[in-house]
């Protein structure tokens, strides 16, 4: 399995469908952006207080943007390749890249198809939960993330969704290996009232490292979606998850996942997201049995400004390694529309890693 060749597949794919696409019809939309940020980051290369390098940055991100529409289908190409710049920490300097692609197919008046991926190459993790599982240290990231749905409605009250994901993640170090995760989930969703709906679902994933090893899960699951009110919304699912971990111990644990929507006044939306299930990290040969929540706060002040922030925190315990961690985060942004497509934006962002055997950082970032 020669990851490495296929990230440069993936590359020039995506390179080949920006440029044909670009100049295929004369009626497609071709955007041209520019992204020019500076800021200071107290935790360039991710280290504990004794070790860590700070200093300012500067970023430009220049992308290209394609988008297609018919009757039957859209799509959207968005990427670019930017430049990262250490004025005090040079050797920290970098080039990196996101090509992102969408399309949407109405197959038949009862079947949508939906076909999503995106590659980054970046010298940071993309998310906080990235960083589980990690020694500290600053490594350049390559990842590849698939994402496929089929929506069929049945009837007028029941409706079969399939779900297909696909994750390659390469590091650029020999410590770790390179790996990929997917998963495929089935489930249906059947209308019993106005306000509530019965779930019915599986969902199986699997992580294969580089050299062979590999663990796997299915997970069994049942739920409801209840109208709280016109403007709230809850998904609570519960079921039973069946693993098979890398050294082939065979683990039954609980699953629950639970989703909460409130549009809290017309300019104020709220979001809350928790999971209690077993995984794998992108770095330790080893399940791990974790509890996830997250939230979310978007909030419209007026036609030209927005905030948003985000937070994150999950807790964990490896089960094939004596190690347990937890990771925190917090974002957050606002925007001011200047006029049509310019906009100018500041963020914070905060991330923490402890650990039970020391892999420990924490970093405050302001761009």
């Amino acid at each position: 399995m020669n990851l490495k060749l296929l990230k440069n597949i993936v590359c020039v794919s995506y390179l080949f469908f920006l440029s044909t696409s670009g100049f295929a019809s004369s009626d497609l939309p071709v955007k041209l952006n520019m992204d020019v940020s500076n800021g200071y980051d107290d935790n360039i290369n991710f280290k504990d207080d004794e070790f860590k390098k700070s200093g300012y940055f500067v970023k430009v991100f220049p992308s290209v943007s394609v988008e297609g529409r018919d009757i039957d289908y859209t799509y959207l190409v968005d990427g670019g390749i930017g430049y990262e710049y250490y004025p005090s920490e040079s050797k920290f300097d970098n080039i990196f890249a996101n090509v992102e692609g969408e399309m949407t197919v109405d197959v038949s008046k009862n079947v949508d198809v939906t076909l999503k991926n995106a590659y980054t190459h970046s010298a940071e993790p993309r998310s906080m939960g990235g960083n589980l599982g990690a020694v500290t240290g600053r490594f350049t990231y390559d990842t590849n993330v698939l994402n496929f749905m089929i929506k069929t409605r049945q009837n007028k009250v029941a409706v079969i969704e399939f779900e297909g994901f696909n994750r390659i993640q390469m590091i650029s170090t020999d410590i770790f290996e390179d790996s990929i995760l997917s998963s495929c989930k089935t489930k249906l969703d059947m209308v019993i009232n106005e306000t509530t709906n019965f779930l019915l679902g599986h969902k199986y994933k699997n992580r294969f490292f580089e050299e062979g090893e590999y663990y796997s899960s299915n997970i069994v699951f049942a739920g409801v979606i209840y109208a709280l009110s016109k403007s709230s919304t809850v998904d609570i699912e519960a079921g039973y998850e069946n693993i098979s971990t890398f050294s082939r111990k065979i683990l039954g644990e609980s699953y629950m996942g639970l989703n909460f929507e409130k549009r809290l006044n017309k300019d104020l939306f709220a979001k809350i997201f928790v999971v209690k299930e077993n995984g794998s990290t992108d770095f330790e040969k080893s399940t791990y049995n974790y509890w996830n929540f997250s939230g979310e706060l978007k909030k419209v002040f007026n036609s030209k400004l927005t905030g948003k922030s985000v937070c994150y925190f999950e807790k964990g315990k490896f089960t094939e390694i004596p190690e347990e961690q937890t990771v925190i985060g917090l974002d957050l942004g606002l925007e001011y529309l200047i006029e049509k497509d310019i906009s100018v934006y500041m963020s914070y962002g905060y991330s923490g890693l402890s650990s039970k055997i020391g892999s420990e950082f924490m970093k405050n970032k302001i761009e």
